[in-house]
C-alpha cells in the first residue's frame, strides 16, 4: 500500500489517538525512503570516471581541484600526464597527474574545482557489521559505462594489505572491475574510504572488496602534495 494511501486510511477509520500514531508513523517511513533515495542520488554526483587507455576506473574530489583514484588505475603513468575523467552530468575533462604514492595505492590528479563536488568525509572508527555504500562504474561496459551505488557490510577490523595500505574489508556481492578509485560512504552519507582492491568469486556472496581508510587516503595527499613543492597544487589544501 502507497504509503499516502496508509496516511489517509488512518484518518478515516481510527480513532484520534491511533491516527496520531499511524500518521507519524507513515511520515517518518517517507522521510526514510526520501532520504535513502536522495543519498543515492548524491552519491553518484561525487564520482567520476578515469578512462586510461585500456583501464577503466573511479575517482572522487577529496580538496577543490584535487581527485583521488588509484595507483593501479593510472598504471603506465607519470606526474604531469594527462587523462580523460568524465562526471555524473557526462561533462569530459583532461586531468593531470600531479603525484602517485610508493606507499599506498594512490594517485592525485588535478582538475578545475567545478568539475565535480567535493566528497564530504568524517574520520570515524569502522564498526565490523556496518552498512557501506560504494560508487563505481563497470569495466565491461567500456562504450557507456553507467555509475551505480552497491551495498556492502564491514566483515574485519583496520588491517595493512601490502600494497593496498591500511583499510577494512567488506562483503560486497555487486562488486565489479571499475570501482576501484572511487569512494565508499558511511550510512550517514559521508565518505568513510575508497575501494582499492577486490576478490572475485563465483558465488557472489563471497565477494569481497578492500576499503582504504579515508584517514590514511588524506594523511597521504597531504604528504605527497608537501613533497612536491608544487605551489600551485598546495594552495588547493585545506589550511
Amino acid at each position: 500500500m502507497p504509503l499516502g494511501y496508509c496516511f489517509r486510511f488512518g484518518a478515516r477509520v481510527l480513532q484520534k489517538t491511533t491516527k496520531v500514531v499511524l500518521t507519524s508513523f507513515c511520515i517518518t517511513l517517507t522521510f526514510a525512503f526520501s532520504a535513502g533515495a536522495v543519498e543515492q542520488f548524491r552519491g553518484l554526483q561525487y564520482h567520476a570516471t578515469v578512462i586510461n587507455g585500456n583501464i577503466i576506473g573511479s575517482a572522487f574530489m577529496i580538496f577543490d581541484g584535487l581527485i583521488v583514484t588509484n595507483a593501479h588505475v593510472v598504471k603506465g603513468r607519470r606526474p604531469g600526464d594527462r587523462l580523460v575523467l568524465s562526471s555524473q552530468k557526462r561533462v569530459s575533462q583532461s586531468a593531470k597527474v600531479l603525484a602517485i604514492s610508493k606507499r599506498m595505492d594512490l594517485a592525485i590528479l588535478q582538475v578545475s574545482r567545478e568539475f565535480i563536488p567535493v566528497a564530504p568525509y568524517m574520520k570515524k572508527k569502522h564498526i565490523t557489521g556496518a552498512l557501506v555504500y560504494a560508487v563505481g562504474v563497470s569495466a565491461y561496459n567500456r562504450k557507456s559505462p553507467e555509475r551505480y551505488m552497491i551495498k556492502g557490510e564491514i566483515s574485519s577490523d583496520q588491517v595493512t594489505i601490502e600494497p593496498f595500505g591500511l583499510g577494512v574489508i567488506a562483503r560486497m556481492p555487486e562488486v565489479e572491475w571499475g570501482f576501484s578509485g572511487g569512494p565508499v560512504f558511511s550510512r550517514q552519507g559521508v565518505v568513510m574510504g575508497m575501494l582499492a582492491a577486490l576478490r572475485n568469486s563465483q558465488q557472489l556472496e563471497q565477494r569481497e572488496a578492500f576499503i582504504l581508510s579515508i584517514d590514511s587516503v588524506v594523511l597521504e595527499v597531504k604528504r605527497l602534495m608537501a613533497e612536491s613543492h608544487n605551489v600551485s597544487a598546495m594552495a588547493l589544501l585545506p589550511k
